[in-house]
């Protein structure tokens, strides 16, 4: 089948690809299907796998045709994912309902944060505290995010969280709020994640009174850059 579509070369249609999902489109897969004449009618081929020549050629034509702009603060993109700093900031935590009734009494104030690391995977976040403030290299160490809802792999619990209907780098502040929006209930394991000798009620005071989340109260998550951005913990 032939296009002409007025652009100098012209193109023409050879492959078609096809998504099959289940009727709640939240499992499917995608199959390559050959298109040729015959009779001068087009006819499409049984459907196969994706081959490794089609998915490259769908990169390459896709990072032709569009350049995005990249903020400083953003360490890692791929498909569907994303990896940035969040500097230093006031924010305002949301603790209504929160088990421990001292740090239910904090809800809606606002506190000095840490460095912040973030990787959002689909609709998946993840969470992580930094210290210094050069910019993380792959064997950058990572610190535990000090917050609660966020389990023990760093992964963001959906609690109340609302997350945006978009990944890319627009987006960001719109995840940053996501996250901040949400009301911090509890704990999401036994894990401490902070490094302040005091209570969690403690340490929000004291980077209140401090003017700054400082470094030594964050503890080692075990991991680096280079492991979080590979899927590991």
């Amino acid at each position: 089948m032939h296009f002409d579509l007025g652009l100098p070369p012209a193109v023409h249609a050879h492959t078609a690809l096809i998504l099959y999902t289940d009727p709640t489109g939240t499992e499917g897969l995608v199959m390559e299907h050959a298109l040729r004449e015959e009779h001068g009618h087009p006819v499409m081929a049984e459907g196969r796998n994706v081959s490794q020549g089609t998915i490259d050629a769908i990169l390459r034509l896709n990072a032709l045709q569009t350049l995005t702009f990249i903020p400083d603060g953003v360490v890692a993109v791929g498909t569907n994912a994303l990896a940035w700093v969040s500097p230093p900031r006031e924010r305002r935590l949301l603790f209504q309902g929160a088990m421990d009734a001292a740090v239910a009494e904090l809800d809606g104030q606002v506190f000095p944060q840490p460095r912040l690391l973030f990787i959002a995977r689909g609709a998946s976040l993840f969470i992580y505290a930094l210290t210094g403030d050069g910019r993380p290299g792959p064997d950058t160490p990572l610190s535990l995010a000090p917050y609660y809802n966020v389990f023990a792999s760093n992964l963001v619990c959906n609690g109340s969280m609302q997350r945006p209907k978009r990944l890319d780098v627009d987006s960001i502040p719109e995840w940053e709020d996501a996250f901040f929006y949400s009301n911090f209930v509890k704990p999401a394991d036994q894990r401490k994640r902070h490094a302040f000798p005091g209570t969690v009620r403690e340490l929000w005071d004291a980077a209140k009174a401090a003017g700054q989340f400082r470094d030594e109260w964050l503890v080692p998550a075990g991991t680096t850059l280079k492991v979080a951005l590979g899927g590991g913990q």
